[in-house]
């Protein structure tokens, strides 16, 4: 694994004295080489799937490393003239890499075939990025290829007696290197530690989690070991333009942190949710910051064992909090979904796996009517199709009571979860069975006992089914209703949007909004006091040096979903919105991720906007 400067343990005081926080003791072996490090290639006519694929590795906080043939690497035509993206700079030339094992993965990024008949030439004819990719199939690290990647795949010789995914214009290609080519509407295939896929829209999500898969399959299972309970994360103030937040907040340590989720708790605090590298275990461990009202830091804690962890969703409880998101140390399979109770310390009491042989992950969680828990993600080891949203309830001690699945053929993943004031559920997800073949909003209602009573599928403006849209989060509205959050490509490369449903699901409204006509992502949305909704996300731009500039990004809705505000915060570095809540006085909370105090790593981040206009 690629290690951080020798000298950063000689420097550790200085650093610290630095950032503000002389106070925290950094031990030796947290100091640190934790991180995961992907190499991608990129080829000419990279586009939109190069952006969605480059967002979630970003979101997983891995570091990543840019590489190619061409020493200037120019974006497909629409992109560049279209959105005047510049031409990409690798970090390093494939013939330049001398040791391919110091990297987790490598990524054969998207590239269009549709401006040019050979994608991938450059590759193809150049023997050192071959070896490259020969050379780590040999050493057993996870290479992924999409699309008209299999021809890399071929020319390398890696393919021959495997089972792969290709487009069918190159399939004549690939079998000559002696693989068997399936139809390229197929959910990701693994073949040892390659793995192939196609639909990088469509499959973005799976694609990227199955090379996360072939990573942690790479890790050990179990406890990992003890360290000594140190301080690793440290807080420091935002360095946005002050006029755009009333405070911000980072924690972070040495390597990546970031946070997925936020909840409120006692006294106006908050509990923050996400994953850190920051603990010198070599992956992800969950990590949970309490602060108080302010956004300081008052302690953080982290769960997990010697494979990966990320915490998606949080709940505050009588005693403590409750905590989901997966694991690869324990339970049955690839991943499970994994439930924590803990108590207002941060001290874990109890700890639950469900799942099956293959990814089962939990994206969100709610208190039942009853007391107990209920737990909302998406299965790969049961259920009908390639993913199935998951639905577990649990009594207040994470006992299992009995979990469903819910979809039809095709990918279906579930990311929220209520109690519906009547005994059963509602459910917010994703599906990719529809008419069109590419994937709509999906909202399911049960009863007491998990079982479906309605559920309903929604394409945003413009797409009819056809286009591609992704819905984030859901939440009830005050009048019984549900508001449900994600994005599109129904009117421009990516929008923000958002569906307004009634009580039984029948649409209201359906509006797309953005800060530009490049990437705008809403990842989640809440009710605001005044009848409105604020929805919370990330905005792409890019200028002329630039290829890749994320903000945050915050829009407050009225209550017939017309923007009434909206607002970019952001600082020099990325930014990722990832959750956004009102306070009770009428301000806003957005919790993500940013790597604008630290270049090389994303720390955790949370600012208080003012609710005034």
């Amino acid at each position: 694994m690629l290690k951080i400067a020798a000298l950063l343990s000689i420097a550790a005081t200085f650093i610290i004295l630095i950032v503000g926080c002389a106070d925290n003791n950094i031990s030796a072996n947290q100091s640190n080489d934790s991180k995961i490090d992907i190499l991608l290639l990129v080829s000419r006519n990279y586009g939109a799937n190069y952006f969605l694929y480059r967002d979630l590795y970003d979101q997983y906080g891995w570091n990543v490393t840019h590489a190619g043939v061409l020493k200037e690497i120019p974006a497909c035509p629409p992109y560049y003239y279209r959105y005047k993206v510049p031409v990409m700079v690798p970090d390093i030339m494939t013939s330049e890499i001398k040791d391919v094992a110091k990297y987790e993965g490598i990524a054969i990024m998207p590239s269009t075939g549709v401006f040019s008949p050979v994608p991938f030439d450059e590759f193809i004819n150049d023997r050192p990025t071959l070896q490259l990719i020969t050379t780590a199939v040999q050493k057993n690290i996870p290479v992924i290829s999409s699309c008209a990647g299999s021809r890399v795949l071929a020319a390398a010789d890696v393919i021959k007696g495997k089972t792969i995914i290709g487009n069918p214009e190159f399939k004549a290609e690939c079998e000559a290197a002696g693989a068997t080519v399936v139809d390229k509407d197929h959910p990701p295939l693994f073949e040892g530690s390659i793995i192939t896929t196609a639909r990088g829209m469509y499959y973005s999500v799976a694609n990227c989690m199955a090379l996360a898969t072939a990573i942690e399959e790479r890790q050990p299972k179990g406890k990992h070991p003890e360290y000594p309970d140190k301080e690793f994360i440290f807080s420091d103030v935002v360095n946005f333009a002050k006029d755009t937040i009333v405070w911000g907040q980072t924690f972070g340590g040495f390597a990546a942190d970031g946070a997925q989720a936020f909840c409120e708790t006692e006294n106006g605090g908050f509990l923050i949710v996400g994953y850190t590298f920051s603990h010198g275990t070599g992956d992800a461990d969950i990590l949970v910051v309490k602060t108080d009202a302010e956004g300081k830091k008052v302690w953080t804690k982290t769960y997990g064992g010697a494979g990966t962890e990320y915490g998606y969703g949080c709940l505050p409880v009588e005693d403590g909090y409750i905590i989901t998101g997966y694991t690869t140390s324990y339970g049955s399979g690839s991943k499970d979904v994994y439930l924590i109770k803990a108590d207002t310390k941060g001290n874990e009491v109890w700890s639950k796996t469900f799942g099956g042989a293959s990814w089962d992950v939990g994206a969100a969680v709610a208190k039942t009517d009853d007391g107990g828990l209920i737990v909302c993600g998406f299965t790969q080891s049961s259920g009908n199709g390639e993913e199935d949203v998951y639905l577990i309830r649990t009594d207040a001690k994470g006992n299992e009571i009995w979990s469903k699945t819910f979809g039809e053929e095709r990918s279906e993943m579930g990311n929220s979860v209520y109690a519906s004031g009547d005994g059963g559920f509602i459910i917010g997800a994703t599906t990719g069975t529809t008419k069109g073949g590419n994937s709509d909003f999906y909202l399911i209602k049960t009863d007491a006992d998990g079982n479906a009573q309605w559920s309903k599928k929604y394409a945003t403006n413009g797409s009819y089914g056809h286009g591609f849209d992704w819905c984030s989060s859901m939440c009830p509205t005050k009048d019984g209703g549900y508001i449900m959050a994600g994005y599109s490509d129904c009117e421009d490369i990516m929008n923000a949007h958002a569906i307004r449903v009634d009580s039984q699901g029948n649409e209201i409204w359906s509006k797309s909004f953005g800060n530009s006509k490049f990437y705008d992502y809403a990842y989640s949305v809440r009710n605001s006091r005044d009848g409105g909704y604020i929805v919370g996300g990330t905005t792409k731009s890019v200028d002329s040096t630039k290829i890749y500039n994320n903000d945050f990004y915050l829009v407050k809705l009225d209550a017939v979903g017309n923007i009434a505000r909206q607002q970019v915060i952001g600082g020099a570095g990325l930014e990722w919105g990832a959750q956004v809540r009102e306070t009770e006085n009428g301000d806003i909370i957005i919790v993500g991720q940013t790597n604008d105090r630290n270049s090389e790593s994303f720390d955790v981040c949370m600012i208080k906007v003012s609710g005034a206009d």
